[in-house]
């Protein structure tokens, strides 16, 4: 099944553009992220599968295509309870977890685009909260493995997140040490999260 069929089998979603609103309440011991979707296809897999193990996360693999992964994890999984996701796959993939998501009123909280430049490094774009921005600055610039960095990075996010009404700062940031990203150009890491209003709703429930 491909990505159109998802869609199309989906409710309509709005438009979405690249300024999010997010607000992070105060971190707590174990962290936020449910379960972290990565491209087994990519070069960075292995660092990333090795981290969350490492850090307890549930992994879930896919290549390239989301549908199974929607259907089998993600969305049985939002229709009972609000949970963070966290993910490194292609900007196409995220296009279509991020449409679908909001059918599950849960909405893209935290995006880091990694592209490769002409010169062989990666440059990785921060959109996240205003407070998760220098601790995500220093461990993309000097980590001798950017994609073992976004794997910590979302392991260690404070919890809950969740989507609501201030708007996120962006940077950019280049690697000092370049991992190679295989035949990819571009990458995207990307936190999920639910509404304020889907948290209330649970909580009241």
């Amino acid at each position: 099944m491909s990505r159109r069929t998802v869609l199309k089998g989906a409710v309509a979603a709005p438009a979405l553009g690249l300024g999010f609103s997010v607000l992070s309440t105060p971190a707590s011991a174990s962290g936020s992220v449910h379960a972290m979707v990565y491209d087994s296809r990519f070069a960075a897999s292995g660092a990333i599968a090795d981290e969350l193990m490492r850090m307890g996360i549930q992994q879930a693999p896919i290549e390239g295509d989301v549908t199974g992964v929607w259907f089998s994890t993600l969305d049985p999984l939002w229709a009972k309870r609000p949970a963070t996701i966290a993910g490194l796959t292609s900007p196409a993939a995220l296009l279509c977890l991020e449409q679908l998501a909001w059918n599950r009123h849960h909405r893209v909280v935290m995006r880091i685009d990694h592209v490769r430049t002409p010169g062989g490094g990666i440059e990785h774009r921060i959109d996240a909260p205003a407070e998760l921005i220098p601790a995500m600055t220093a461990a993309l610039r000097e980590a001798p493995d950017w994609s073992r960095a976004v794997a910590r990075l979302a392991g260690e996010l404070p919890g809950p997140l969740f989507y609501s009404a201030r708007m996120d700062q962006a940077r950019v940031v280049v690697s000092k040490n370049a991992v190679p990203m295989g035949g990819q150009t571009h990458q995207v890491t990307w936190v999920i999260a639910a509404d304020q209003t889907v948290h209330s709703s649970f909580r009241t429930a």
